[in-house]
């Protein structure tokens, strides 16, 4: 009798790690999701750390062209080769998400030349094209990059993320297939510009996407 609580035991956790794992990670690309990822934010933020640690966000440039010329499984296929390339430079280093549509992120706890390396890195990872039922696709991506230097996560006007979308949206201005550091020129210049894509209630993603794992709802398409 024993033998076979343990047994159950192990077999409800084995289940928890499961369900845990379903909540917290994106079904279409595998990389962890919004969720999981602003949990993961919380934590640096509460931490010591002997230099500043970075965000990263990332846009997909040309993404959306791709996805309506070639149909949304085209689109689903980019966004995958796309994460994986994010997963296997940010390995060791970072944590790399899908925060929804064609957005992604890192946490870098890192110095600024490391952040600086990785954003070139990526930008040129991204850049080689796809190929996908004979044909070669082409996106590149835009990066915004902010530091934890003076910021104060409890409210949205100075968070981390809203600096890093100030960032991002001023490399697309520019010209796309760049990156940029925040400064504080940036809030100036660009007061209104930093609203995310994603700016969705992080527990209905989850839900959302649990019951599509489980059967409980239609597909998600690429773009959210």
């Amino acid at each position: 009798e024993l033998a076979k609580v343990r047994k159950l035991n192990i077999e409800l956790h084995q289940r928890e790690v499961k369900i845990r794992d379903l909540a917290t990670s994106d079904s279409l690309t595998g990389l962890r999701n919004r969720r999981y990822f602003d949990e993961h934010l919380a934590m640096l933020a509460s931490q010591q750390h002997d230099e500043p640690w970075h965000l990263l966000l990332v846009d997909l440039d040309g993404f959306k062209q791709i996805n309506d010329t070639f149909g949304h499984h085209a689109g689903d296929h980019l966004l995958q080769v796309a994460a994986e390339r994010m997963r296997h430079i940010a390995a060791g280093a970072g944590l790399a998400a899908r925060l929804g549509g064609d957005e992604f992120a890192i946490a870098l706890p890192r110095g600024l030349s490391d952040t600086r390396q990785m954003a070139r890195t990526l930008i040129e990872a991204i850049s080689r094209p796809v190929h996908y039922e004979g044909k070669e696709l082409r996106i590149a991506a835009s990066i915004g990059i902010a530091s934890s230097v003076n910021i104060d996560q409890s409210t949205e006007e100075f968070g981390i993320c809203k600096r890093a979308d100030l960032a991002l949206y001023a490399a697309k201005r520019a010209g796309k297939r760049q990156y940029r550091v925040f400064d504080a020129t940036l809030a100036v210049s660009l007061p209104n510009a930093g609203r995310r894509k994603t700016d969705i209630n992080p527990a209905e993603t989850a839900l959302g996407e649990v019951a599509e794992r489980l059967g409980l709802a239609g597909p998600k398409s690429g773009t959210q």
